[in-house]
């Protein structure tokens, strides 16, 4: 599948998976399965507040909530860009909650490829 972002005013207004199998049925949508590893995130989170991953605290939860939120799976207690999110990637290069999530799902299962992107947006 692929990842297209629609804009109004230069900022994403909606991002979805196009193509790619689509799978089950959930609220009258069709969800399409884009192959990331991994289950589902429990109601508290999965990652702990405090893990770190290259020196990035935080990053591990925003991890797996957007992955979770990819899948479809993410627990309807929790929400993804939530001000713990946007506070974190504010701080890290004041990353769009958008092309966070599309580099994460552009990266599948490598961690490091996240982290280097987060490395990357505070030297800019």
């Amino acid at each position: 599948g692929e990842l297209r972002a629609q804009r109004l005013e230069g900022r994403v207004v909606d991002l979805r998976v196009v193509g790619g199998d689509l799978v089950g049925d959930r609220d009258g949508q069709r969800h399409a399965r884009i192959g990331m590893v991994g289950g589902g995130l429990p109601a508290d989170g999965g990652a702990e507040r405090g893990e770190e991953l290259d020196g990035l605290a935080y990053l591990p939860r925003i991890i797996a909530k957007t992955r979770a939120k990819l899948r479809g799976e993410l627990d309807p207690d929790l929400m993804f860009s939530c001000g713990g999110d946007r506070s974190f990637l504010a701080r890290h290069g004041d990353i769009n909650s958008a092309d966070f999530l599309r580099h994460v799902w552009a990266a599948k299962d490598n961690d490091q490829a996240i982290a280097d992107f987060v490395h990357e947006s505070m030297s800019d």
